[in-house]
């Protein structure tokens, strides 16, 4: 019978409802993770598009700003590794999931992305730059995009979810390997 309890005890563990640390909340409360929506497929669609620009015509809207509408918009989708879907992505099927809603090829891992595009020194990080690093292996296995003043963001496996961090936090300073320009404006590219 004791073991029975002991049993039960331990399975109701693994019974509660899961959840997900409450953003700006003051006393650290948690909310059911069913309390958080995710975007759909659909409004980030709608987030990929081009912003009503006024007297701008509609492709005039930088690629990079319509890259970081896409990234934020998916702020608090759970993190599950080797996760796909917008019901739980990885560091790099996030990065990957944010660059195909614009249309845009890339890898699916982070060691894969690392290869692609123009190598950018940290001093002279961008808005839409991807930033590298080495988490648990020799090569890169992190990623995530820069936002500007020293945040990033990223699927982030300690805090289970997508989040915004700062690049220089003790934990990535020392694990940071470099960055990627994969964005360019029109008087960035040279012929």
């Amino acid at each position: 019978m004791k073991k029975l309890l002991i049993a039960i005890a331990f399975l109701s563990l693994f019974a509660t409802v899961p959840a997900v640390r409450a953003e700006g909340r003051q006393d650290g409360s948690t909310l059911p993770a069913d309390a958080v929506k995710l975007p759909t497929e659909a409004e980030l669609a709608e987030a990929a598009k081009p912003a009503d620009a006024g007297e701008k015509f509609p492709g005039d809207e930088p690629l990079k700003d319509r890259v970081l509408r896409v990234a934020e918009r998916m702020i608090s989708i759970p993190y599950r590794w080797g996760g796909q879907t917008l019901k739980g992505l990885d560091c790099s099927a996030y990065v990957q999931k944010v660059f195909n809603m614009l249309h845009l090829d890339l890898p699916r891992s982070a060691r894969e992305q690392f290869r692609e595009g123009q190598k950018v020194e940290k001093a002279n990080l961008s808005a839409g730059d991807l930033v590298f690093f080495r988490t648990y292996a020799k090569y890169p296995s992190h990623v995530g995009i820069y936002l500007g003043d020293n945040r990033f963001i990223h699927a982030s496996s300690r805090d289970r979810k997508v989040k915004i961090d700062n690049l220089e936090a003790p934990y990535y300073v020392k694990r940071y390997i470099g960055a990627k320009r994969l964005l360019f404006e029109e008087n960035d590219v040279q012929n």
